[in-house]
């Protein structure tokens, strides 16, 4: 192999991919797969924790094809070291060399053969949205993520194609969020899919705001994701995810109430400072107006809504659980659909946009919220 790459490219791949190149008791998987294609001109840069593997092609100067590995921390000591702007890495059959200038090093390296590949499998099922669009899914669904390693099934985000739609669906008992986006393209028969947690959230990190489409495809193996240049391919859950459709309530006789969301949001934020901690919310519907109100501080808020009944009710939730949504949604109006038709509301919430629809469980003031699930 003997390619030429620039260095600011390959430092920023590097950086993505040394992050996971940290497995502690394989030693192979310190390292990266470099793989040079004469034909294309790119260099693929690989990196896997056995789970999920992350592959970045670079444009470059290849004069001769071929693979090698090389320690990701080792390499991106040096490239944060070199002033130099494009860098040369050649294989010969006893070492790698790596130079810069004037300078060269030879890094450590295994047998490019030993490294664990994950297998691609290019469906003819695939389907395909806005690279913008995924990453706003993933993120809202990320905030009902569950975190509680003994529940197997919903430790991720599902994906599931829907007529035109796919549907990220997350839930951890307590609450669940569902975002709708519009598809690209897509075959009906495509099967739906969990992403683990971990795999989420390195999805979330690469992805960028941008028009690009990022086709997936999906098997019962694995599920991979290909824009601009980046695939990333991943094992799923296994475990089938429940059938989240029969929690969600019939919310035809809940009051609507449309509000602001960034005025939601700092009512929120004024009477909740500290959200990390089981802080409690109430909201009480009267006549023309929303108050939220703790009793952590024993201070209230409130705001003009078009609410014409005169019968009160109120309603407790979790502070963090009704802020989160709120600061990862772009919409100016958000819907809040509350059961009215009792005093003590012990009905869940529901939380409304367009794309979006985001259900939470009540909670009883004078009780821990942790006895209310799903």
């Amino acid at each position: 192999m003997k390619i030429e790459v620039l260095k600011t490219d390959l430092n920023k791949a590097i950086k993505s991919l040394s992050k996971i190149a940290k497995h502690k008791h394989i030693p192979i998987l310190h390292h990266v797969l470099l793989d040079a294609n004469i034909e294309t001109q790119k260099l693929t840069i690989t990196a896997s924790d056995l789970d999920f593997q992350i592959s970045i092609a670079l444009p470059s100067q290849v004069s001769e094809p071929g693979q090698c590995t090389i320690n990701a921390k080792e390499l991106s000591w040096r490239l944060k070291e070199t002033l130099e702007t494009t860098i040369q890495i050649e294989t010969t059959t006893e070492r790698t060399i790596v130079r810069h200038g004037t300078a060269q090093f030879h890094p450590d390296g295994l047998t490019p053969s030993e490294f664990p590949l994950l297998p691609f499998n290019k469906s003819l099922h695939c389907y395909r949205i806005k690279e913008s669009a995924l990453k706003e899914m993933l993120t809202l669904a990320n905030c009902a993520t569950c975190v509680d390693s003994t529940r197997l099934s919903i430790l991720g985000i599902l994906l599931k194609p829907k007529n035109n739609e796919i549907h990220a669906v997350a839930t951890d008992g307590k609450r669940l969020a569902i975002v709708k986006r519009e598809l690209l393209g897509m075959n009906a028969e495509m099967p739906q899919v969990t992403i683990p947690n971990h795999v989420v959230k390195e999805l979330i990190h690469l992805l960028k705001d941008t028009p690009n489409i990022v086709e997936i495809n999906t098997s019962y193996d694995n599920v991979s994701f290909d824009w601009n240049n980046i695939r990333l391919i991943a094992r799923p859950l296994y475990s089938a995810y429940p059938n989240y459709e029969c929690v969600i309530p019939d919310s035809s006789t809940y009051a609507k109430i449309l509000l602001d969301r960034l005025q939601l949001k700092g009512m929120i934020k004024r009477l909740c400072p500290n959200v990390k901690k089981e802080t409690h919310v109430k909201l009480t519907l009267t006549e023309n107006l929303l108050m939220l109100s703790t009793a952590e501080s024993e201070a209230s808020e409130t705001m003009v809504i078009d609410y014409p009944k005169r019968q009160t009710t109120e309603t407790g939730f979790n502070a963090k659980f009704l802020l989160e949504p709120l600061e990862g949604l772009g919409t100016e109006m958000i819907k809040l659909e509350l059961d009215d038709r009792h005093t003590k509301g012990m009905s869940p919430g529901v939380i409304k946009t367009v794309w979006f629809e985001y259900i939470v469980m009540p909670v009883r003031m004078s009780q821990n919220y942790e006895n209310n699930k799903i």
